[in-house]
């Protein structure tokens, strides 16, 4: 019983270190939807061009706060924390 509380306090500490480590990306005042945060990602690296991007939420690759986005979805406003998953392995934090 005692090895499997310290396994998984492990593996909570392990995952609080991998979330301080996901990059942060201020939001601009005016700029806080899906849509004006492209230009922003593409800077970073995490897609190639805005094309990409919407093909990835066309294919059910982009979630926010672990929920898939639609193109409908592209108006939404941004909050403090919330972080966007691109593909499977490219993670934002948002910061106002």
């Amino acid at each position: 019983m005692t090895c499997l509380l310290e396994e998984q306090l492990r593996i909570i500490g392990k995952a609080r270190e991998q979330f301080d480590e996901i990059p942060e990306l201020l939001l601009e005042i005016d700029k806080e939807t899906v849509e004006h945060i492209i230009p922003q990602l593409i800077q970073m690296g995490l897609v190639s061009s805005k094309s990409e991007f919407l093909r990835l939420v066309k294919q059910d690759g982009v979630g926010i706060n672990q929920e898939k986005i639609a193109i409908d979805d592209l108006q939404r406003v941004l909050m403090n924390d919330e972080g966007i998953k691109i593909g499977k392995k490219r993670f934002v934090r948002f910061i106002k």
